[in-house]
């Protein structure tokens, strides 16, 4: 290989490093290595789901639909008030009447830690 032939190659490496790195899914503030937080529930998917739209507004975030994952899970992102991401939310169907939820957000983030439990804690006691 020429040093011309080589030179091309090198373009075509740093060309995809750089799409690959644009493409990436935006993290927010829970960034690459979020604290995760784990909750089972005795009711159906859709009643956590129900739970979680009324639950989120009380700590002041919101919550949106995300892409669903493969398997059937469910997944939400929260937002804080600047519409910035803060945690995302995978829910997934146990059973007719059991759902598993798992909720990644950012580390260190007391607050954000808070309204997480929060929001587990009030609809466990609504469904458990």
């Amino acid at each position: 290989m020429g040093s011309g032939e080589i030179l091309n190659v090198k373009k075509v490496v740093l060309s995809a490093m750089i799409f690959a790195l644009g493409g990436c899914a935006d993290l927010g503030r829970v960034g690459m290595h979020p604290d995760v937080r784990t909750a089972s529930f005795s009711a159906p998917k859709s009643d956590i789901e129900n739970c979680l739209y009324s639950s989120v507004s009380r700590v002041h975030l919101s919550i949106s639909r995300d892409d669903p994952l493969a398997g059937g899970t469910d997944r939400f992102n929260l937002l804080d008030r600047s519409d910035e991401k803060v945690a995302w939310i995978e829910l997934s169907s146990v059973s007719r009447k059991s759902t598993a939820m798992s909720v990644y957000y950012a580390p260190h983030s007391a607050e954000i830690k808070k309204a997480v439990d929060a929001v587990i804690t009030r609809c466990r006691a609504e469904f458990d």
